[in-house]
């Protein structure tokens, strides 16, 4: 069964509570870097699975450019890592 992981992205509100929520979601150790490298490591390391960004739209509100850094990410990680399909919700709720 293909693992499957949602990030409300309206979690997101700072750099910190974003890798909170990283770490919370991907059940990740307390060593996790807490940088863009750290989550593009842990995620081109993932097992088959889906990963849903919901509300990316209010990300650059949130995030200003750290947003579309941080999305840059999830998509280099899915094209290295042929295991994860992201899907990106622009729907705010």
């Amino acid at each position: 069964m293909e693992l499957t992981y949602r990030i409300d992205c309206r979690e997101l509100t700072s750099r910190t509570a974003a890798h909170d929520c990283f770490a919370r979601v991907f059940a990740l150790p307390a060593f996790y870097g807490r940088n863009l490298d750290a989550l593009y490591d842990v995620l081109t390391s993932l097992p088959p699975c889906r990963i849903t960004l919901a509300g990316t739209s209010c990300l650059y509100p949130l995030l200003g450019a750290y947003a579309e850094k941080l999305l840059s990410v999830f998509r280099d990680a899915a094209r290295e890592n042929p295991n994860i399909q992201i899907q990106e919700d622009i729907k705010t709720f």
